[in-house]
């Protein structure tokens, strides 16, 4: 995963259940990449995302179902 076009997280293997992580965005526009780098012995990949605010609450999400070397992005803008 990118973000800004760093890489974040080299590596998320995926499992059967959900899990997350928190992102620190910088003010403005941030760019988020979801690149599946195989498929392994079951694709496509699925990647999804939820954008959760200070409070909880669920601002934004979607899913994709992602083949070998395709790359999903979502635009944050932080206020």
């Amino acid at each position: 995963m990118r973000v800004n076009d760093d890489i974040i997280h080299a590596r998320v293997f995926l499992t059967g259940g959900y899990s997350g992580f928190k992102l620190d965005l910088k003010p403005g526009f941030n760019k988020i990449d979801f690149v599946a780098l195989n498929q392994g012995e079951s694709g496509p990949n699925t990647a999804e995302f939820q954008v959760i605010d200070d409070n909880g609450f669920i601002v934004s999400h979607n899913q994709w179902n992602l083949a070998t070397g395709v790359k999903a992005t979502i635009i944050v803008v932080k206020e």
